[in-house]
């Protein structure tokens, strides 16, 4: 594994301001209560790893993402401070690959009027510009009138970055990364061992016209939907997806635990550490829930030191983060039950 992400600096992005997290490592824990910036800090991580109009886009959809988008959206990327003054400004950096980034996002909501059908109707448009210390800074005009957003400068990345949200294992499909190759196969149906040890293989198939994702087992002689499993299979399945997108950068989840009964989070855990070992991945993962912390912990005690606990506290307008080595909150929850995530 690696820290290809060293420190992280969130000076204005959603309701996060100010606030700085130092001594990152190979897996991050993020913990606080409801509301205090956890999976924000994951998007700001997204921005900063790919900063263009193309991802401002979508982090600005990703919230609501059946509506096409609009400078409303927009408008709620920045802190709820300047709304009102109509001065929208967002600040993002850290040193990645022990290199310093940032990324700048700043402009205003204007009525943009469309004349359309012979009607003249205002339409919400951010109108701004994005900026970063290694390129040049880019006007950009976002709105529904607007489908202009340049979508190739999705490769315009200083890391490989991958966020997987709360749900995402039941509405994508798992298998993508998996199938093609045969290495990355094998790695699926070990993993999928944990859940059914009768499994021996997975493929792709044509049912009424749809892709679908089989899975065949030596107890039938047909394969079987992954539907008909559980969704604690499908969540693992897609997180060693996501993780063999990410290789050599960094993959961020949400609620990682989510899905997972507590009697395969063991076996869950520990498989994902060594598969992000070996693919050189980094890892965020956000959390409410003490069991999942405590099997993490556990899953692969000989290098706890590799996992930091990330405490996030929201304080009125103030932020602060308090980082605790993975071998210190190992001992402080075997031996005195200490409470980590407030």
């Amino acid at each position: 594994m690696a820290t290809h992400i060293s420190s992280l600096n969130i000076e204005s992005f959603r309701g996060l301001k100010d606030l700085k997290i130092d001594d990152l490592g190979d897996v991050n824990i993020l913990v606080g209560d409801n509301n205090s910036g956890k999976t924000s800090i994951l998007e700001a991580i997204q921005l900063l790893c790919e900063p263009t109009e193309y991802r401002f886009v979508l982090l600005a959809k990703d919230r609501n993402p059946t509506a096409h988008f609009s400078g409303t959206d927009a408008r709620y990327l920045f802190n709820t401070n300047q709304h009102a003054i109509n001065k929208l400004q967002l600040s993002v950096e850290g040193v990645i690959l022990e290199k310093e980034e940032r990324v700048e996002i700043e402009g205003k909501l204007v009525n943009h009027i469309l004349n359309a059908d012979g009607m003249r109707q205002p339409i919400e448009t951010f109108t701004g510009k994005i900026s970063t210390n290694s390129l040049q800074s880019k006007d950009v005009i976002l709105g529904a009138a607007f489908d202009i957003y340049d979508k190739s400068s999705k490769e315009d990345k200083s890391l490989n970055v991958k966020l997987v949200h709360v749900v995402d294992h039941l509405l994508s499909d798992a298998f993508s990364e998996l199938v093609g190759k045969r290495s990355t196969k094998e790695k699926a149906i070990e993993l999928l061992r944990y859940f059914d040890a009768s499994i021996v293989d997975i493929l792709y198939a044509k049912e009424s016209n749809e892709t679908v994702s089989m899975i065949a087992t030596d107890k039938d002689d047909d394969y079987i939907p992954l539907s008909v499993y559980g969704d604690g299979m499908k969540k693992a399945l897609f997180i060693l997806n996501a993780m063999i997108s990410a290789e050599n950068g960094v993959l961020l989840i949400d609620e990682f635990e989510t899905s997972l009964h507590t009697t395969a989070m063991k076996y869950v855990f520990k498989f994902m550490l060594e598969i992000a070992k070996e693919l050189n991945v980094q890892l965020f993962l956000t959390t409410h829930s003490i069991e999942a912390i405590d099997t993490l912990l556990r899953s692969d005690e000989e290098n706890v030191d590799r996992l930091n606990v990330i405490r996030i506290r929201k304080d009125e307008d103030k932020m602060y983060a308090q980082t605790i080595d993975g071998a210190e909150a190992l001992r402080i929850r075997k031996n005195y039950k200490m409470e980590l995530r407030v």
